[in-house]
């Protein structure tokens, strides 16, 4: 991958790993994602409640205005706008 790359294809990669890791229920324990995503400690083990959070996260990364919360969607708001992404894809 060129080097001009790598930090975009990271913030990709990063992204589609949280979605993944949501997905099978296997984020890190203590619950920081959780809260990232301002998700009631009492619902931090429901997958769809935290895949809902993270939609709603990920519409910020594409908004002109406000920011993620979650770090990995912090870094990918500049590959967003850098490189012209678009939701659907998301």
């Amino acid at each position: 991958v060129p080097r001009a790359w790598r930090a975009d294809l990271m913030a990709v990669y990063g992204f589609a790993r949280l979605v993944d890791d949501i997905g099978d229920g296997d984020l890190a324990p203590g619950g920081a994602d959780a809260r990232y995503l301002d998700v009631p400690e009492d619902q931090a083990g429901d997958r769809l409640v935290l895949l809902d959070a993270l939609e709603t996260d990920l519409a910020r990364v594409f908004r002109s205005t406000g920011t993620p919360h979650h770090p990995l969607l912090r870094a990918l708001r500049p590959t967003v706008r850098r490189r012209g992404l678009v939701p659907d894809p998301f």
